[in-house]
């Protein structure tokens, strides 16, 4: 699986290699039609421990709903430790690296003061 890798603890929180002592865990989010019924969910593979999640949501979420919802399923399942997660969701990794501080100082509000679309998981992340 290849990815954007992200670093996800403090004091530096994001960066784009990883290390050798980091637990590396991949994420997906994703949504598709089956059989004329829309499928949302994401896994979470923590490929140091070999533990994994899929978790279905509801239907109506979107893909990027749900990548957001990998990443929070990943930072629930870090313990102690420097953690680098993969993602090959552009969406995800521009949200959480570029604009989220601009984000939290405008109120999580767009340009035109209407709440942005995944608000409410940005907001927990």
């Amino acid at each position: 699986m290849t990815g954007q890798p992200m670093q996800v603890t403090a004091p530096q929180l994001f960066r784009t290699t990883s290390h050798p002592d980091d637990r590396i865990i991949f994420v997906d989010g994703s949504r598709f039609c089956l059989d004329g019924t829309y499928v949302t969910g994401f896994a979470v593979l923590d490929e140091t421990t070999g533990n994994q999640s899929l978790v279905r949501l509801p239907s109506h979420l979107s893909a990027q709903w749900a990548e957001l919802e990998a990443i929070k399923e990943a930072l629930l399942l870090q313990p102690q430790g420097n953690l680098t997660i993969y993602s090959d969701s552009s969406y995800l990794v521009r949200s959480l690296t570029l604009p989220l501080d601009t984000w939290k100082r405008r109120g999580f509000v767009d340009s035109q003061n209407k709440p942005l679309a995944h608000v409410n998981v940005l907001k927990e992340l």
